[in-house]
């Protein structure tokens, strides 16, 4: 999480303390803001931008809502994204993130590629599915 804390770091604006918030039974300060999407596009690597920055000129200047949950330790515990306004009116998505275990060893294995769907085949076949 530490690439996506210093990337809204940028984009940020607006921000606020909103509380405490205990996680995993650890305490932390909630922290509500909004960003600006164009802002954040900003920090990507060059290679990926400007792709971006076409699919999101017509968002500039539209501010989004970002709560982060940040321990004692300047860890990120809990971020909330609301990415409703970069989709169509009436439509909404809310995505949630729940960061733990920091510094424990980690275990990854690879999906089953029969698992796998690009972005582009996903919304393929979402469109496929009835009703």
């Amino acid at each position: 999480p530490t690439g996506l804390v210093q990337a809204f770091e940028i984009a940020l604006e607006n921000v606020g303390e909103a509380g405490t918030e205990t996680i995993d039974g650890r305490e932390g300060t909630r922290y509500e803001a909004d960003y600006d999407i164009a802002k954040l596009v900003e920090t990507f690597p060059e290679s990926d931008r400007e792709r971006f920055e076409q699919r999101l000129a017509p968002l500039e200047g539209t501010e989004m809502a970002l709560e982060v949950v940040v321990d004692a330790d300047g860890l990120m515990r809990h971020a909330v994204f609301d990415m409703g306004p970069m989709l169509p009116e009436g439509a909404s998505f809310v995505a949630t993130l729940e960061f733990s275990a920091f510094g424990e060893p980690v275990r990854i294995q690879a999906p089953d590629p029969r698992d796998v769907r690009t972005l582009r085949e996903f919304r393929r076949e979402a469109a496929a599915q009835p009703g």
